[in-house]
């Protein structure tokens, strides 16, 4: 493991991931998109613009590394 330093709230998120049963995961993740969708509602043009250029870049990429494996 890396010699850098975990905060305990860290560990204690980690470990409370590594712990929750699949209804308690899919209860996160749909959380974690309202959140996210709630931050993206608030942010300006230029900051979602960014963001947009952003995804196309990362599903571009995952795309390409998708055909190059088959």
């Amino acid at each position: 493991m890396d010699n850098k330093f975990t905060s305990r709230k860290t560990l204690q998120k980690c470990r409370a991931r590594e712990n929750e049963i699949q209804n308690e995961h899919e209860i996160c993740l749909a959380r974690n998109c309202e959140y996210k969708q709630q931050k993206r509602e608030k942010e300006n043009a230029e900051e979602n613009e960014t963001h947009l250029e952003r995804r196309t870049y990362l599903n571009n990429l995952n795309q390409n590394l998708n055909s190059q494996q088959r």
